[in-house]
């Protein structure tokens, strides 16, 4: 039996290094026109940081106030921590955010 290779086939691949691009790529594009917030954001987290020792994006996201928008329209916000000042602790919790459906999201730490 020959079997077609389907479009659905195809992006079901894996590919650890093309999904690995594609996550950079989008997090360039999410963060595009955010630099002075994105800042702001990671000024707000070392303030945390130095006081609570370990703290998530949605620690950061309910400091700055940040308001619930729709879906994808807050992607920039997981480029706070690409930042030489901060480091993962290698800790994982549950989002507590609830339009993020309790997914899995690391802390960070001060290097």
């Amino acid at each position: 039996m020959i079997k077609v290779q389907t479009e659905l086939d195809k992006e079901l691949q894996m590919d650890l290094l093309g999904g690995l691009e594609e996550k950079a790529k989008g997090m360039a594009l999410a963060r595009m026109n955010k630099e002075e917030l994105l800042e702001h954001c990671r000024k707000v987290a070392v303030m945390l940081l130095k006081v609570r020792g370990t703290i998530s994006t949605d620690d950061v996201r309910r400091a700055v106030n940040l308001p619930p928008v729709g879906a994808n329209q807050q992607n920039w916000i997981g480029s706070i921590f690409k930042d030489s000042r901060f480091e993962p602790t290698g800790e994982f919790v549950a989002s507590t955010i609830k339009r993020n459906h309790g997914a899995v999201i690391r802390l960070w730490r001060l290097k």
